[in-house]
């Protein structure tokens, strides 16, 4: 069996860490999409290395030489902009960039910053309705 762990956590449950271990034991492979799920595989769970293998999530690293033409197109001007995307979630870290943003602004006061995503089709299938985060 290859099983892909889309998340690995530092500190589980003790419930969730015996469901992880007896994962990690079935499995043949460990597929995980960074660096830090590799360490924390290996660190928190003794995963050996020849277990695990990396397939990165995200886009692919393609050199984005025009920007001011695409900001000009979403009607983003010369801003500077910080983007949050994906699938959204309250583990995105979108209430601690709004926390932070108030010191940014005030070194840069025509900051953008522009949230793009949706949920995941499983909690809207499990919960009835999407996944609500607090703002």
């Amino acid at each position: 069996m290859i099983t892909t762990m889309h998340t690995v956590i530092r500190e589980p449950e003790p419930e969730y860490r015996a469901s992880t271990e007896k994962l990690i034991r079935y499995s043949e492979k460990l597929v995980v999409m960074s660096q830090t799920a590799v360490d924390m595989l290996k660190d928190v769970y003794k995963v050996p290395d020849e277990k695990i293998e990396v397939i990165f999530h995200g886009l692919p690293d393609y050199p984005f030489n025009n920007c001011s033409k695409y900001k000009r197109m979403l009607n983003l001007k010369g801003s500077p902009l910080i983007l949050t995307f994906g699938l959204l979630s309250q583990n995105k870290g979108i209430e601690s960039m709004l926390e932070a943003l108030p010191e940014v602004v005030s070194q840069y006061p025509d900051l953008i910053y522009l949230v793009l995503g949706a949920t995941h089709l499983w909690s809207k299938s499990i919960m009835g309705k999407p996944t609500e985060i607090t703002l």
